[in-house]
């Protein structure tokens, strides 16, 4: 049985399987970029007193801060629900 060649000119079996080399799987097109509010949405701030993340996509269920309320909207008197720091101790991430 002859070893099929991909787009990239490679044969199946002498293609490397390490995460980051050529592949025989179809190119995807790149996806449009999305608006700003969604970046925002999703700009996370981590605790340099304890490491946790703040992700406003999930909220603090501990606390109560509901799905999709950015870090700017929480009160100052939010604080870590991992170990307490206050908000004011929150670095955002780029």
């Amino acid at each position: 049985m002859a070893a099929q060649r991909c787009a990239s000119g490679y044969l199946e079996e002498q293609i490397p399987r390490r995460k980051y080399d050529v592949s025989c799987q179809p190119q995807v097109e790149a996806k449009p970029g999305r608006p700003k509010e969604w970046r925002a949405k999703l700009e996370k701030w981590k605790c340099f007193v304890c490491g946790y993340i703040y992700k406003p996509e999930k909220g603090d269920a501990k606390r109560v801060v509901d799905p999709g309320t950015k870090f700017e909207d929480l009160p100052e008197s939010w604080f870590c629900p991992v170990c307490g720091a206050r908000k004011r101790e929150f670095k955002k991430l780029a």
